[in-house]
């Protein structure tokens, strides 16, 4: 006897549809009921989109695909049914360059509040945008209808409220341009920093308009001892499922390896949890080029101002094996003459000898960067 596809139990179907594309699905879905359930089930359940600026612009050359990709909020919103089957949904809007693209991301944005209102089984949700969206969003996501083990959204929403609206959220990663997002995060680090039940907060940065992002920012502050390892592995897991969203093919450590790793303390952090965020890094982001580390003064006792001053530093980021460019961000008024004198000593005869692919390090302080390239004498280059 042959066997048709609709003959297939309602869940081989479902595993089958999970190989097919998203067009795939929405044809299928229109074939019969039996399809259309199984298709609906696989097409709804992970949502990925992304916006570019001829997207949101009014052009009758993209007008066709742009009223598709905006009317699938319009579907979630109008129909609960097909919302209550959402369980991942990533917005990616790929450039703010544009002013009309930019009032148009908020109408986006409106759209994915009203939807969000239908999908209570929603756990992991990543609104990619670096700009404000006027309290809607946040509204929809503080209100209970659903319950998040992972967020990533701009630095603009309310994410003290948000963080006490999902109890159970485990990742919380804060896209923002990384000088613009500062000053907020070391109020926010100063409220959150005596509370043992925070999410695992981490920032994504890029450079320019572009939105896909290249730099990842963790704060040892926010983290308990003995529980690093498992946070960097799943933020290194999470990463990877986005990332490898854009990426047709490639292992997750060809998609870590373009991120440039940053750990930034703002004096509250002690020494062996910022060593041992350092090393849990280096372990779950093997393929990293590019690490960087600052804390933010030494006032504070058992916190150094020079981060390579941080007792067993400079081991610890010895375990990051293929790194090649190490940057050291320093916020005090020292010379940055003896700055990169004290640092360069500690180079030659520990760090290189230990991670034998570093070819350059720098030194940022606050009005003036030095550059100490690879050669026998790890010379000094200075630029402002």
């Amino acid at each position: 006897m042959t066997l048709k596809l609709n003959d297939f139990a309602a869940e081989l179907l479902h595993c089958i549809f999970r190989f097919c594309s998203q067009i795939d699905l929405a044809s299928l879905s229109q074939v019969d009921s039996t399809f259309r359930e199984a298709a609906e089930d696989v097409l709804y359940r992970h949502i990925y989109i992304s916006f570019f600026p001829f997207d949101l612009i009014p052009d009758k050359t993209w007008q066709s695909w742009a009223i598709t990709k905006k009317s699938l909020f319009h579907t979630l919103a109008s129909n609960p049914q097909k919302a209550a089957l959402l369980r991942y949904l990533q917005v990616q809007f790929e450039d703010i360059g544009y002013h009309d693209a930019t009032q148009a991301n908020r109408s986006i944005l409106g759209r994915i509040a009203d939807a969000l209102q239908n999908a209570p089984n929603l756990v992991d949700l990543r609104i990619m945008v670096k700009q404000y969206s006027e309290g809607k969003l946040s509204e929809a996501i503080k209100s209970g209808h659903f319950q998040l083990h992972t967020l990533y959204c701009d630095s603009f929403q309310d994410l003290e409220g948000i963080m006490v609206s999902h109890r159970h959220l485990r990742l919380l990663g804060i896209y923002a341009v990384r000088d613009h997002f500062f000053p907020h995060a070391t109020e926010l680090v100063k409220n959150l920093h005596n509370n043992r039940n925070l999410p695992g907060i981490f920032m994504l940065g890029s450079h320019g308009f572009t939105n896909n992002f290249s730099q990842l920012t963790l704060f040892p502050e926010l983290y308990v001892p003995g529980q690093t390892f498992t946070l960097c592995r799943d933020i290194a897991t999470s990463l990877g499922q986005d990332r490898g969203k854009r990426h047709d093919s490639g292992s997750m450590d060809d998609h870590h390896r373009g991120l440039e790793i940053q750990i930034v303390d703002f004096s509250y952090a002690k020494t062996a949890i910022i060593c041992e965020v350092v090393e849990a890094m280096a372990e779950c982001f093997v393929g990293c080029h590019d690490f960087s580390m600052g804390v933010q003064n030494s006032i504070v006792e058992g916190i150094a101002s020079k981060p390579w001053r941080i007792p067993g530093l400079l081991t610890s980021i010895s375990r990051f094996k293929q790194l090649r460019r190490l940057r050291f961000y320093v916020y005090d008024d020292e010379s940055l003459h003896q700055v990169a004198m004290d640092l360069r000593p500690l180079l030659s005869n520990e760090l290189v000898p230990a991670c034998p692919t570093l070819v350059a390090a720098f030194v940022n302080a606050p009005s003036v960067a030095a550059h100490m390239a690879l050669d026998s004498d790890w010379n000094v280059i200075y630029y402002g």
